[in-house]
């Protein structure tokens, strides 16, 4: 929210909301191993990386009008990452009745090395590369059946008007208040 003051000029609500979304999006792979202060630093910076990736895709014309790719992709990757950073050392990888707490996880601002930073970037690239490959090939797919974008008329009119009985935008006779002056 603040990092987009700065930029704008002007508070936005969808920049307060995709912000603490990053930072819930960002604390939910490391909350077991990060410290309360760790991962106030992991939010804060997750907001800041959110702006920055609207602004970014903004700049390359590339449509994401919820800011999808920004909370959950990028502070996804982010949060994955901050273990590599911010895991204090205190508990281990779990396993699959408990936590293995005889190696305990932790990162490089505890003394930990980069070599949890590796791992956790080498499995976020791995994700990446193969959900990218999966979701090309299944826009493909679709784009095959010929089903993929809208009619020439729906996209000069609207998608939304086109495809239901009513127009997205509300004509001026709706009146919701008058409704309610009747019922009294």
């Amino acid at each position: 929210m603040f990092t987009a003051y700065l930029m704008t000029k002007k508070w936005e609500i969808r920049f307060t909301v995709n912000g603490f979304l990053a930072g819930l999006v960002a604390i939910t792979s490391p909350c077991y191993w990060v410290s309360p202060t760790g991962s106030i630093i992991l939010g804060a910076v997750a907001g800041v990386i959110v702006v920055c990736g609207v602004e970014l895709l903004e700049y390359l014309r590339i449509d994401d009008p919820i800011g999808a790719v920004h909370v959950h992709g990028v502070c996804g990757i982010w949060g994955t990452l901050s273990l590599g950073l911010f895991a204090v050392g205190k508990y281990g990888a779990t396993g699959p009745t408990a936590p293995d707490n005889t190696a305990p996880l932790t990162g490089l601002f505890y003394g930990g090395g980069v070599t949890l930073l590796k791992t956790q970037f080498i499995g976020s690239a791995i994700i990446t590369v193969s959900t990218f490959a999966v979701a090309m090939l299944v826009m493909w797919l679709v784009n095959l059946t010929g089903t993929l974008r809208v009619s020439a008329k729906a996209n000069c009119t609207g998608s939304i008007s086109t495809s239901t009985a009513s127009s997205p935008i509300p004509s001026t006779s709706f009146r919701p208040l008058a409704l309610l002056g009747s019922l009294f």
